[in-house]
């Protein structure tokens, strides 16, 4: 998360984040990807941040 805030503070307005590694084995079981990425959205919309979604 820490990266994120990073970015942020360095102008960026986008990050695309692709949990993608190359291995097509992966995509079997996507539950733990879509658990990342729902800690990421409820970083990004927490009061925390002070920020709303672009």
């Amino acid at each position: 998360m820490d990266d994120l805030d990073q970015l942020r503070l360095l102008g960026a307005e986008a990050v695309v984040l692709d949990p993608y590694d190359g291995d097509p084995r992966g995509t079997c079981h996507p539950r733990k990807v879509w658990q990342a990425l729902d800690t990421v959205a409820t970083h990004l919309y927490s009061p925390r941040t002070g920020t709303e979604p672009t």
